[in-house]
């Protein structure tokens, strides 16, 4: 979504971790309770290098796909198959995350701003409390972070725009916001919605109570 969302506001801001990232809210959870990002998910021995066309490849983490639980986190556009893939394009891969890291962190424990972490889901692995959790996650972190989590799903069965709606929590159907006569063609852009209606949609009804004040 960070495509749709440089067109949406004035002046674009930094990268963050995620905005380029693949990933199931299992893994941005896995993520997000991590003390350490360099000793526990940035470091050579953890990264797994994959092609998946003639000039396109891709990085996952093996701790993030080895074992017994499995989180999806993955880039598609910080190798290409043009360039050559050694030691240094992965130590430029980590110096970028690390750097997104820090940034998100930053945006975390000092920010005076309202912050909204967004979600697509676009699968069915999302258990019901995951939301809970990463509001917990994110208030450790700075229980005076004001903040709301957005969970954007695909349900084409209800016209209702909002599902849930509630104390640093908002769930949206983004189906109620395709655009008219919006081609069936599968655009990883996703232009068939209208996205300033979603994030007006959004601004409008987030909430960003102190989580601590409501337990």
């Amino acid at each position: 979504m960070r495509e749709q969302i440089d067109h949406f506001v004035a002046s674009p801001e930094p990268t963050l971790f995620f905005d380029w990232l693949r990933s199931d809210f299992k893994a941005v959870l896995k993520v997000f309770s991590y003390k350490n990002i360099l000793e526990e998910l940035l470091f050579h021995d953890n990264i797994l290098i994959y092609v998946y066309s003639e000039r396109d490849a891709g990085l996952e983490f093996k701790n993030m796909i080895l074992g017994n639980d499995k989180y999806f986190l993955l880039s598609h556009h910080d190798v290409t198959t043009e360039g050559i893939i050694d030691k240094d394009a992965i130590q430029n891969f980590i110096d970028k995350y690390e750097r997104r890291w820090n940034r998100i962190m930053e945006e975390i424990k000092q920010s005076s701003k309202n912050l909204i972490f967004m979600h697509r889901i676009t699968d069915n692995k999302i258990v019901p409390g995951d939301e809970n959790k990463f509001i917990e996650l994110i208030s450790n972190i700075n229980p005076e972070c004001k903040f709301c989590l957005v969970f954007l799903i695909h349900n084409n069965k209800i016209s209702d725009a909002i599902i849930e709606k509630r104390n640093k929590f908002l769930c949206i159907n983004i189906e109620s916001f395709l655009k008219p006569n919006y081609s069936e063609e599968i655009d990883w852009k996703l232009n068939q919605y209208d996205w300033n209606r979603i994030f007006e949609t959004i601004l409008d009804n987030a909430r960003y109570d102190n989580w601590q004040k409501l337990l």
